[in-house]
């Protein structure tokens, strides 16, 4: 059994049915509930980068899982290097996120459409091989196909 959307069970054969929605259009949908005291007048979403430079020492390095996850905490306090951001955000919008977070406009990559498209090589783990390769169907080929014709190997 397994917990539908709506709270439903759902029991039997496992549909083989997918949904996707990007995260940024999960967010924007509900930043009502993020922000219940605020009126919500537009959104536009971005995905900042930050520099992750990890500087491992030798006497570090007895517990590298343990460095390795304090560097990993650090990084959220990292320098932006650059701000992605949707073609489509207004310029007063841009120049708010970039004075807010220090930067230049040399730092702002406007892109087309989502801002996450490596998340989709998650997608390849969903077992639904017809979607990845097209389907073989053998086929001989004409010159052996053809029954009348002489031997071919005489």
């Amino acid at each position: 059994m397994s917990a539908g959307i709506n709270g439903t069970r759902r029991g039997g054969q496992v549909s083989r049915r997918y949904d996707f929605v990007w995260l940024e259009q999960l967010i924007a949908a509900n930043l009502h509930m993020l922000f219940p005291d605020l009126k919500v007048i537009e959104s536009h979403p971005f995905r900042v980068t930050r520099d992750a430079d990890m500087v491992i020492q030798e006497l570090e390095a007895d517990d590298l899982l343990e460095t390795m996850e304090e560097s990993v905490r650090r990084r959220r306090f990292g320098s932006v290097v650059r701000v992605a951001v949707n073609d489509e955000m207004p310029q007063h919008i841009q120049k708010i996120l970039l004075g807010n977070l220090h930067l230049d406009q040399e730092d702002l990559y406007p892109l087309h459409g989502a801002m996450g498209f490596s998340a989709l090589m998650d997608l390849y783990n969903i077992d639904r091989y017809d979607l990845k390769y097209a389907p073989f169907l053998p086929a001989v080929p004409k010159p052996l196909n053809q029954r009348h014709k002489e031997n071919i190997f005489s």
